[in-house]
């Protein structure tokens, strides 16, 4: 409303101090008389932006409000306002959390990734160049990943800070110069973002239009996203007759993920005769395993082909790794990578950490975001594991196609489940036609869609 409580008396300031005592709200002691909106004419200042508090919330965290000085490049006509207090705050886990900051792999020095990593591998000796089990291994590697990232953008920061200052040595200009400079290049700025902005509503327009003439069902996926509610958070969850809200929600997702994962042996629920049946599979084939023929074991040159198949640009895993901390120096990586590979075929075990990953719930499409059970559970495994699942599927994929069914084309490489949909649609319109009778059975469908 662009009133003020530190001006004469409009009529719009005069609402606003009715508006704070009506609502029994106040601003600090100390609080600072400043300008925080300026006129783009330059000549014309107000201050028009508060924090306005209870008076409990005053007297118990004491809040300091602090008015900034314009930025150079703020381009708004208001100032940064800012308000510090004291608040408890009850922590919800005992857990330490590990904040890892994801390279800027743009503005990183590749070579020195490279050297850095090839040296703190030289530095160890033996044939193992982490000694320890097969979990310490790996997470040496990747503390070895996560030091070498920070020293590449150091460095690349610092040449960048260094040329920086050998330019502006070379120029020696008055301040009157600066400000005036100053004056066009925010001119210019906000020529730019508004140009882009213009552009970015001018292109998806378009796209809608010549959507409209050659292809419907984009046309009609950009008219759903333009005014699609994209809001997918929830603030109170329901398992059963149990409400949970506000910081409980992510015991209530713990308690739905749990009860997922856990068998329910009741005989009403669970199959149980198939589920024993599982088990004998199973342990036959952990007591056959020992005659199996020895595997074979992995080479650099598997790990290579496993790390360049790996997607870049996708979300780190749970200790912080992406792809690229193995792409970027695939050369000095495969042979220590092979080497814990190795380890984890003799021992036939594969350690705890690559069997963590990072849960995220997604909801379906129209359900209703307060059910847990209307979520798909999205999990981000760690990149390692990637890389040995990789090369067992390499392997692995000899054996089972020629066992595969034909038929089968869910989960079977250049084979889409739209083929079967394709088929049994067209047997259906057939059938139709003949009018006879046709039964389909489709199994998983409820949970599939």
């Amino acid at each position: 409303m662009n009133a003020s409580l530190h001006r004469d008396n409009r009529k719009r300031d005069t609402v606003f101090g009715e508006f704070k005592n009506i609502n029994n709200l106040h601003i600090p002691d100390g609080y600072p008389i400043k300008p925080t909106f300026f006129h783009h004419n330059g000549k014309y200042t107000s201050q028009i932006d508060y924090f306005l508090f209870d008076e409990r919330i005053i007297q118990q965290s004491n809040p300091n409000v602090k008015i900034a000085m314009r930025h150079p490049t703020n381009t708004s006509d208001h100032t940064l306002v800012t308000a510090n207090m004291a608040l408890k705050v009850k922590r919800c886990s005992l857990r330490p959390v590990k904040i890892y900051t994801r390279p800027n792999w743009r503005k990183c020095d590749k070579s020195s990734y490279k050297s850095t990593i090839e040296s703190s591998l030289d530095n160890t000796s033996g044939e193992k160049k982490f000694s320890g089990t097969v979990e310490s291994r790996i997470q040496k590697l990747e503390l070895t990943l996560h030091k070498a990232a920070k020293i590449s953008q150091a460095s690349k920061e610092a040449k960048s800070a260094h040329r920086n200052w050998i330019d502006k040595t070379n120029k020696n200009q008055d301040a009157d110069q600066e400000k005036l400079a100053l004056k066009n290049k925010k001119r210019h700025l906000r020529q730019l973002q508004r140009q882009a902005h213009a552009s970015k509503k001018e292109k998806f327009i378009n796209e809608i239009m010549q959507a409209s003439e050659k292809d419907s069902k984009t046309f009609h996926k950009l008219i759903k996203q333009q005014r699609s509610n994209h809001s997918s958070n929830t603030d109170v969850l329901y398992i059963g007759n149990e409400k949970f809200e506000g910081e409980s929600i992510l015991k209530a997702w713990t308690i739905h993920f749990e009860k997922l994962g856990t068998p329910n042996h009741d005989k009403n629920i669970f199959d149980l005769e198939r589920f024993h049946l599982a088990k004998l599979q199973n342990d036959i084939i952990f007591e056959n395993q020992h005659s199996k023929k020895e595997i074979k074991q992995a080479t650099p040159e598997e790990v290579k082909s496993a790390i360049k198949n790996l997607s870049t640009g996708k979300t780190s895993d749970e200790n912080g790794i992406c792809s690229e901390h193995y792409k970027y120096a695939v050369d000095e990586l495969s042979e220590e990578i092979a080497s814990i590979i190795n380890d984890i075929f003799s021992d036939l075990d594969v350690p705890k950490n690559l069997k963590n990953g990072l849960l995220t719930p997604v909801l379906k499409k129209k359900k209703d975001k307060t059910v847990p059970g209307n979520y798909r559970g999205i999990v981000v495994t760690s990149i390692f594991s990637k890389i040995f699942e990789s090369i067992v599927k390499g392997r692995l994929e000899y054996e089972l196609l020629p066992s595969q069914n034909p038929l089968q084309r869910g989960f079977t490489e250049g084979a889409s489940s739209l083929f079967a949909a394709f088929i049994t649609t067209e047997t259906i319109l057939i059938y139709r036609l003949l009018q006879n009778i046709i039964r389909t059975c489709c199994t998983g469908c409820r949970k599939g869609i």
